[in-house]
């Protein structure tokens, strides 16, 4: 089976407060996501770990991911503080919104093929209720050309609530791809948002999932130039990135720096999938490179290259399986597993 997490997000990798235009959360967010729109949102703490907040009918947050495909299944946690009529998730070809689902002022949920309450496939029977936590579900796929047609699948805590599809008038000539894809997703307030995931294909579901972040521990390779002192972990396993304060880097072709990571917190259920998270830039001109890499330096597999800019940005390698094993890595196998960097050019 190949791997279809594309991205996760759990708000872990942010201080509490002001996002759009805080000192810390600002240019944190805009290495993990790609935009934010119409106002300040806020990452809040609870008894269960980090959530955002999107505070005003109008704030948006965007996240374009790294490929164009004619489906996904995206789960997000949700609560409404107070139920309005809320855009609350879109998924798009670049600008042109493929897909909805928006709440109304009675509580009920409507699916969409283009933004919001535009080419309107259905409305739940059922309603939310303000200030309660949901998990929701949504599997996009499209299919044609001249026009293309979106189906979509809505679960809520593991129940499949409504289906369909529509022809949306949408012309792929028209869109900026030319093609028949999906690439950005969008949610909107008010709303509270955590365990977040986005899958490749249709009804790739993972049912209501919490996600959790680790971090290195322990230095399994050396040679890597430290900032500050000579442990490079402790360089780079803040819980919030302090960029150009504390960090490990390295010009050599072929270098590596492996890590331990902690071991996950004692859980009931399985691994879905992980995801791999490095923030990274370059400090000179030309081109430079890395990979992702998982295991020990000799046997390890390593991600796609990522080519870096002069300014930080998150890096994700998302995987469902264990690359040694072929299938979901066992609660055993992951805590056992490092995982590192290496510099290809």
């Amino acid at each position: 089976m190949s791997d279809v997490l594309t991205f996760a997000e759990s708000w872990t990798a942010y201080t509490t407060g002001t996002v759009n235009g805080g000192a810390s959360n600002g240019p944190i967010f805009l290495a993990r996501w790609t935009s934010t729109a119409n106002g300040q949102w806020s990452i809040i703490a609870d008894s269960i770990g980090q959530y955002a907040e999107l505070t005003a009918s109008g704030v948006s947050i965007f996240k374009t991911l790294r490929t164009h495909n004619a489906a996904y299944t995206v789960g997000f946690r949700v609560r409404i503080p107070t139920i309005a009529v809320t855009s609350l998730f879109t998924i798009y070809n670049n600008a042109q919104a493929l897909g909805a689902v928006s709440i109304n002022a009675d509580g009920t949920v409507t699916l969409s093929g283009q933004s919001a309450g535009v080419s309107v496939i259905g409305t739940t029977n059922e309603s939310i209720h303000a200030g309660k936590w949901y998990y929701f579900e949504v599997s996009i796929s499209l299919t044609g050309t001249t026009n293309i047609n979106v189906a979509m699948i809505l679960k809520i805590n593991g129940s499949q609530i409504l289906s369909g599809n529509i022809n949306t008038g949408v012309n792929n000539t028209n869109l900026t791809s030319r093609d028949t894809t999906l690439n950005r997703i969008g949610f909107a307030g008010v709303a509270h948002l955590r365990d977040i995931y986005v899958n490749i294909g249709a009804s790739q579901f993972d049912g209501d999932i919490t996600i959790r972040a680790i971090r290195p521990d322990g230095d399994l390779t050396s040679g890597w130039i430290c900032s500050t002192g000579t442990t490079e972990y402790v360089l780079v396993n803040e819980n919030f990135s302090d960029f150009d304060t504390t960090y490990v880097y390295q010009t050599a072709t072929g270098s590596q720096a492996i890590w331990s990571w902690q071991d996950l917190p004692t859980f009931s259920g399985t691994i879905k999938g992980i995801q791999i998270s490095i923030m990274a830039r370059k400090d000179d001109e030309g081109s430079k490179s890395f990979e992702i890499v998982t295991g020990t330096t000799g046997t390890e597999t390593a991600s796609p290259e990522f080519f870096v800019g002069d300014d930080y940005i998150a890096y994700f390698h998302c995987q469902d399986n264990d690359p040694a094993t072929g299938v979901p890595y066992t609660v055993s196998g992951f805590n056992a597993k490092p995982f590192g960097i290496k510099v290809i050019s």
